[in-house]
């Protein structure tokens, strides 16, 4: 026999197709960290087997917040009116007189004001 024809057997595990060989690093409190022992501890898992776990079955229910129609409208409404005094504020700050045009702009944004205010009152009611 030619010893160059033997395969040798190497012994030992074989080879897993797909090893895993990424490593994720976690952030988490010392008590954080204990809880998640504990409870891989339970179930009779590594903390690494529970928390691939845990990440690969779980759900997670995510719902995005969405503003309603009404703050949205508010919210521009409420940007257009800054706007309006902020321009009315610097005219005064600069000395000027104002105009009865400006007068009575002043007087419709206090009132449109007003009425969101009470609005959004409602709306929190």
């Amino acid at each position: 026999m030619n010893p160059r024809n033997i395969q040798k057997n190497k012994g030992g595990r074989p080879k897993k197709p797909d090893p895993r060989t990424r490593r994720l690093n976690v952030a988490c409190t010392a008590q954080e960290q204990n809880i998640i022992a504990a409870k891989a501890n339970a179930v009779g898992l590594t903390v690494s087997e529970y928390l691939r776990s845990s990440g690969l079955n779980s759900h997670i229910d995510i719902r995005k917040k969405k503003l309603p129609n009404e703050v949205l409208e508010f919210t521009g409404r409420i940007n257009n009116i800054a706007s309006n005094i902020n321009q009315l504020a610097k005219l005064n700050n600069a000395g000027q007189n104002f105009t009865s045009y400006e007068r009575e702009t002043m007087r419709n944004l206090a009132q449109i004001l007003f009425e969101l205010t009470e609005k959004i009152k409602a709306y929190l009611q």
